[in-house]
């Protein structure tokens, strides 16, 4: 029992540190000059990733995260969206200003104005930075599209519903 006790410490401090404490949703829009130093990709991939979102869900992405204590691991900013509907989040590690993915969003302008909870918003592609630590690796599709579902859920508190596969797709 203590060894499967030591183990749950384990892997509670082990995600501690990659995801650090529960945040909060930012009510006002986090932008790039929050953070003190952000550095681009220096070895990016990409992949396209399918995930719809509801408008409910778009005010918390598009306002991102902002870190308040050194316990708050995640910087998150988005870019958009323009007038042609195209936005971009940003994930950032708060105290290295490291970019470690990218996401970007297609938000449907309805005829009659503005979204509307009968529209739906998607995740269009992840790009994600495949140098890192040794801890960290593989840094391949999978790891970053589990990286970014849990910043979402954790940080943001955004529960991007069936995204693992990327292969959501809507019915008709």
């Amino acid at each position: 029992m203590a060894a499967n006790s030591t183990d749950q410490q384990h892997s509670g401090l082990a995600y501690w540190s990659a995801y650090g404490q529960s945040g909060m949703p930012s009510k006002a829009r986090v932008v790039p000059t929050d953070l003190a130093k952000v550095q681009s990709f220096t070895q990016p991939a990409s992949s396209p990733w399918r995930v719809p979102l509801q408008s409910s869900q778009l005010v918390s992405l598009l306002n991102g995260f902002a870190s308040r204590a050194m316990e708050d691991r995640w910087f998150v900013y988005a870019d958009g969206p323009s007038a042609d509907g195209h936005a971009a989040l940003h994930f950032f590690r708060s105290w290295t200003g490291i970019k470690v993915a990218e996401v970007t969003i297609s938000v449907p302008a309805p005829p009659s104005g503005p979204t509307t909870l009968e529209s739906t918003a998607w995740i269009t592609g992840i790009t994600w930075e495949t140098s890192g630590s040794t801890s960290e690796l593989p840094r391949d599709n999978q790891w970053a599209k589990e990286t970014v579902i849990e910043v979402c859920r954790w940080v943001l508190d955004v529960h991007l519903e069936n995204a693992a596969s990327g292969n959501v797709e809507t019915s008709e």
